[in-house]
């Protein structure tokens, strides 16, 4: 089954190819004043030019990374990476023109200033019109610097948090990157945000990163796996901090970066805590030798402590 990123990036190109065309040919009526102009210039508005044209843009747009972004989650900064790509694109076609002068008219120049401005408008406006259909996000404010934090999970719970984190710098935190361990997420942006790698890179991540803190945004994840993550953490002395799981998430406040916490035990066992008669597994355990296995990890180490204070 095709995955859904990868489908995207099919209708992402689709549509580029269609503005990338549609701009051409906007470019040659405004030129000429509603007009393709004098005829000799008709073989520009030919299918195979069309082709050439895509060639030369597509491989372009795909070198500055139009499609490692979901376009509901636009920002500024992909803003600037557009008129960055469509500079370039619209430079590369005309030296490809320039040199191959496969036409005894060559191109106006007016008409690749006026391809180079219709296609931006095109582009960039193909990619806030999505965001504004599918969001419809508020204005977007600068971030203020906080707290730098990695965020494990690239899904919806991580989208939220992220655009609440830098619509609000008043939170104080700053999202440098994401984990995830979807490998076809690698390097896809949500909200201007880049997927770094995946759980297996973590440790060299936070090491290169140094990040202030690390927060678990995978409601659903197993105990298993946010113990993982938090022993990754620990070794790296880097804080970690976690959503709560769904039950919670279905009963408490909708507002994600409210809910923001540090990890419990219970985070790491999957379920509500036992209640435990300290007392009698006190009078049970003085004096006595205590063997703990797998004390290296979360659930073992607070055993170890808990064990000690008994004495």
């Amino acid at each position: 089954m095709r995955s859904p990123v990868n489908r995207h990036r099919l209708w992402q190109v689709a549509a580029d190819a269609v503005l990338v065309i549609a701009a051409w040919t906007v470019a040659w009526y405004v030129r000429f004043d509603g007009d393709t102009g004098p005829v000799y210039y008709g073989r520009y508005l030919d299918w195979d030019v069309f082709a050439l044209i895509l060639a030369i843009k597509l491989p372009v747009f795909f070198a500055f990374g139009f499609y490692n972004r979901w376009w509901r989650y636009v920002s500024t900064q992909d803003m600037w990476g557009v008129v960055r790509g469509v500079a370039a694109a619209s430079v590369a076609a005309f030296l490809v023109f320039t040199l191959l002068d496969f036409h005894p008219a060559s191109v106006p120049r007016g008409i690749w200033f006026v391809d180079l401005l219709v296609l931006l408008a095109f582009v960039a406006g193909a990619r806030l019109l999505a965001r504004t259909l599918i969001e419809r996000p508020s204005a977007g404010t600068l971030v203020a610097r906080g707290k730098e934090v990695v965020l494990v999970g690239a899904g919806d719970a991580s989208q939220l948090i992220l655009r609440e984190m830098l619509k609000n710098p008043a939170l104080g935190y700053t999202p440098i990157g994401l984990v995830d361990d979807d490998p076809r997420k690698k390097n896809l942006r949500l909200h201007g945000i880049r997927v770094l790698g995946t759980t297996a890179e973590l440790p060299q991540l936070l090491r290169d990163r140094r990040p202030d803190e690390l927060l678990i945004a995978i409601p659903s994840a197993s105990g298993e796996v946010r113990e993982r993550i938090v022993e990754i953490a620990r070794k790296e002395n880097v804080p970690v901090n976690t959503l709560p799981g769904l039950p919670e998430l279905i009963t408490g406040d909708f507002n994600l970066t409210r809910q923001i916490r540090p990890v419990e035990v219970e985070d790491l066992l999957g379920r509500e805590p036992v209640e435990v008669d300290i007392d009698s597994i006190a009078d049970y355990l003085t004096g006595e030798v205590v063997l703990v296995t797998g004390a290296g990890g979360s659930i073992g180490s607070e055993l170890c402590r808990q064990i000690a204070r008994i004495g």
